[in-house]
C-alpha cells in the first residue's frame, strides 16, 4: 500500500505540471493569433485597435480573427491594451503607440 501512496504522490504533481504547461501553450497560441490579427489590421488600416475590456474582442479586429475566436479561454481572459507615447520611445521617437495583450487567470497557479 505504501508503494501505491508514493506513486500517487508522484503522479499528482506531474499531472498538475502537465495541465499548467498545456494552459500556457493555449494562452501563448491565443496571444499569437491576436498578434497576427493586429498586425494585419494595422497593415490594412494604418492604425491600431483601441483598448478593449477584459474578455472582449476589440471591434476593429472583427474579421481579422478566426471564426469563433474568443478572448475568454479555459480559465483565463485576454485584454487588448493600447498606449500612446507622445514623445515616442527614447531610441525610436517615431514610435507613438504600443499595443499589448494582457492575460488574467482565474487561478493562482
Amino acid at each position: 500500500m505504501a508503494i501505491v501512496g508514493i506513486l500517487a504522490g508522484l503522479a499528482i504533481p506531474n499531472f498538475r505540471t502537465v495541465q499548467l504547461r498545456a494552459r500556457a501553450a493555449e494562452v501563448a497560441g491565443d496571444v499569437d493569433v491576436v498578434r497576427v490579427a493586429t498586425v494585419s489590421y494595422n497593415g490594412d488600416m494604418h492604425a491600431w485597435p483601441a483598448d478593449a475590456t477584459l474578455g472582449t474582442i476589440p471591434p476593429e479586429l472583427d474579421g481579422y480573427l478566426p471564426d469563433g475566436f474568443s478572448f475568454r479561454g479555459n480559465g483565463y481572459e485576454l485584454k487588448f491594451e493600447s498606449y500612446d507615447l507622445p514623445g515616442g520611445l527614447p531610441y525610436d521617437p517615431a514610435t507613438s503607440r504600443i499595443v499589448a495583450v494582457s492575460v488574467t487567470s482565474d487561478s493562482d497557479d
